[in-house]
């Protein structure tokens, strides 16, 4: 193309060149010459032509020099491709910056644009965000739960950017091989564990995962490791059960008060608060009404009142066991305890005499006293006494 510029007295004749078009790889050392113009016309046998850069916004002046009398553009800053990228000084899927250079030799000026592309190295690895990472996850969460996972950021770009991961772990740390596995969508940039068995808070408490970020690097990729550390939290699924469901205890009725009777244990599988097991009276034939106290937190059995075999031979109570969790997912235990009260010699033989005192039939007896009077001659069979043989209670009588 040929122009014909005016300046004052003076004029040129303007020539403007076909593009060049090179390549660099980013990140080359300071004075490094990546060109040479050799202008076709600005460059004479008798005279060689200047050049230098037209000052432009779209001009990446700042990064290079060009010596004016060879032509040739060497850098001047390192140039960082990732960084051109986030400042948008040239696209990520192509970095192409233009410079545009002007020779001038004999009243001629000749443009003549130099296309350069930066290719991409691969001097970033992945990176995560944490190097290490702690999860809660719920035993009874369904197969298929997914985990979101933060991906990783590496700067690079094309095939030196991130291209997978893998998941890593340790078979003599984990007791449950495989249970998650990793999932990874590129196109939407997710990452994520899906779970792929059912998880046991009873069995095993927590899992422990590599996860490894890899880019396409070439000859070597590169990758980023990020430590999951996954606590298996339990949830209440697990109902008390007791070590013996019937307990049979003999005790004295001399026994003293606050003495200890006996012990009922439950055991439940479950973790924590879940686990914690609370016992209670249900039920008790006879009513106990006090006689014997239950601790909650640690099922011993006192005595709470005087026992008396002569009242209550044996008492039948029963026990609840419950562990700490929601009402309505928590199903209690029970266990019977039988008590028998054994007698003790606690009781002296009394006599009640019943006096006879018909006056008709001969025999009187005194006011007050013990003695009765018998008329003589009396009929053999007459009734004159009888005696009633007790401990508690009336056991016998006898007339006389």
């Amino acid at each position: 193309m040929f122009r014909i510029l005016f300046f004052f007295t003076t004029f040129y004749f303007v020539f403007t060149l076909p593009k060049e078009s090179i390549h660099i790889v980013e990140d080359l050392p300071i004075g490094t010459s990546i060109f040479t113009f050799s202008t076709d016309g600005c460059n004479t046998v008798r005279t060689a032509g200047t050049y230098r850069f037209v000052d432009s916004q779209k001009n990446s002046n700042d990064f290079f020099l060009i010596d004016p009398y060879t032509g040739r553009v060497t850098t001047k800053k390192l140039i960082d491709r990732d960084d051109f990228c986030l400042r948008r000084m040239c696209s990520c899927s192509k970095c192409e910056i233009t410079l545009e250079v002007l020779c001038v030799n004999m009243g001629k000026i000749f443009f003549n644009d130099l296309s350069i592309v930066v290719d991409d190295r691969n001097d970033h690895s992945p990176q995560f965000s944490k190097s290490s990472i702690t999860i809660d996850v719920l035993e009874n969460v369904p197969i298929g739960y997914l985990i979101p996972i933060d991906i990783a950021i590496d700067l690079d770009y094309g095939n030196n950017s991130i291209q997978g991961y893998n998941l890593f772990e340790d078979n003599s740390t984990n007791k449950i091989i495989n249970a998650f596995q990793i999932e990874y969508s590129k196109k939407n940039d997710l990452l994520a564990l899906r779970l792929n068995k059912t998880l046991d808070r009873e069995l095993y408490h927590s899992l422990e995962y590599i996860i490894q970020a890899f880019d396409g690097g070439q000859p070597q990729a590169l990758i980023g490791r990020l430590n999951i550390y996954i606590n298996i939290l339990d949830v209440n699924d697990m109902s008390p059960v007791f070590d013996r469901s019937e307990i049979n205890v003999l005790i004295s009725e001399s026994t003293p008060i606050s003495s200890f009777i006996g012990r009922v244990h439950a055991f439940d599988g479950d973790t924590g608060l879940n686990g914690l097991v609370y016992y209670t009276i249900v039920s008790s034939d006879p009513p106990a009404n006090g006689t014997f106290i239950l601790s909650k937190e640690t099922g011993e059995m006192h005595l709470g009142r005087s026992l008396d075999y002569e009242k209550e031979k044996s008492y039948r109570i029963k026990i609840k066991a419950q562990d700490n969790g929601p009402q309505q997912v928590s199903i209690p235990a029970f266990a019977m305890i039988h008590i028998d009260i054994q007698d003790e010699n606690d009781n002296y033989p009394m006599i009640s005499p019943s006096f006879n005192d018909d006056r008709i039939s001969g025999v009187e007896h005194v006011l007050n006293s013990s003695v009765i009077k018998v008329r003589e001659n009396l009929s053999n069979g007459t009734f004159l006494v009888s005696d009633s043989f007790c401990l508690s209670t009336c056991v016998t009588r006898k007339e006389y």
